[in-house]
């Protein structure tokens, strides 16, 4: 139910590069199977498409995003309005504050290797491929440390999160636009059967998922009713208690159907209310 990673060292720059905030200020959903899909464009090579997807969520508001077909791959921590970027290495590991909402336009704060991080704009219009995103921040990253390395600036729409990005690399100019992105699905807490209704079926059908090895809810975390970041008997017995027992109702989103601002279990893409 909770994927594991392997053991290896993970670079900061990847995320200024790959990433982007997850819930904080709601600038986009952040969840396992959400992925976005950009044209990236260099000075040195023709136009290509790459892919970030959110492959798993570690618990503790910690989410590993990949770029398909690579071995790219960075890990990312939201707490409240701040987003850090991990680096994990066998025998610790090492936080940086890549992105903060509750900072206002004009702020900066430093990074190691020489760096900053500049909130340039809290309120662009942004036109790419895959539509017109107002209220955009603009966000300048600098590490003056790496070698033919320039300022990387990303712009973040509300909702979606990374929309564009340009970076003075090695090589050249590189720019990226969001040409496809594939959002969370909506669901109710409780509603494991996807029946959009929260009753004893839901119970059942839970059970007879982690017992009986019958079909899996399409949204794992409508299963986990107490919202704890795994799918277990507990979920199927706090889901009977407030049925039948006045227990705890689950935890938001119930009883309406929506999608939340962060997920800890896979809930597919498309999957709607």
């Amino acid at each position: 139910m909770k994927r594991s990673v392997p053991s290896r060292h993970w670079t900061v720059i990847a995320f200024v590069l790959l990433a982007a905030p997850a819930g904080a200020a709601e600038r986009y959903p952040l969840g396992p199977g959400m992925r976005w899909t950009y044209r990236r464009a260099a000075v040195s090579a023709p136009p290509v498409e790459v892919s970030v997807e959110v492959t798993g969520a570690l618990g503790a508001g910690v989410f590993q995003l990949a770029t398909p077909g690579s071995d790219d791959s960075t890990l990312v921590q939201v707490e409240g309005e701040k987003v850090y970027s991990v680096v994990s290495g066998p025998a610790a590991s090492l936080r940086t504050l890549v992105l903060d909402f509750e900072r206002v336009e004009g702020e900066s704060w430093t990074l190691a290797c020489d760096g900053e991080v500049l909130i340039e704009s809290t309120g662009e219009r942004v036109e790419v491929p895959a539509g017109v995103f107002e209220g955009c921040w603009r966000v300048r990253t600098s590490m003056r440390c790496l070698p033919g390395l320039g300022p990387a600036t990303v712009w973040y729409a509300p909702g979606v999160g990374r929309v564009k990005s340009e970076l003075d690399g090695p090589d050249g100019p590189v720019k990226e636009e969001l040409t496809g992105f594939r959002p969370l699905g909506a669901f109710t807490r409780g509603d494991s059967n996807r029946d959009r209704k929260v009753d004893l079926s839901d119970a059942v059908f839970t059970l007879r998922w982690l017992f009986l090895g019958e079909a899996e809810p399409d949204c794992q975390e409508s299963a986990d009713s107490d919202r704890d970041g795994a799918v277990s008997l507990t979920d199927a017995v706090y889901l009977l208690r407030h049925l039948f027992l006045a227990g705890l109702p689950p935890a938001p989103p119930f009883p309406e159907c929506r999608q939340t601002d962060m997920y800890e279990l896979a809930c597919e893409a498309g999957v709607g209310c």
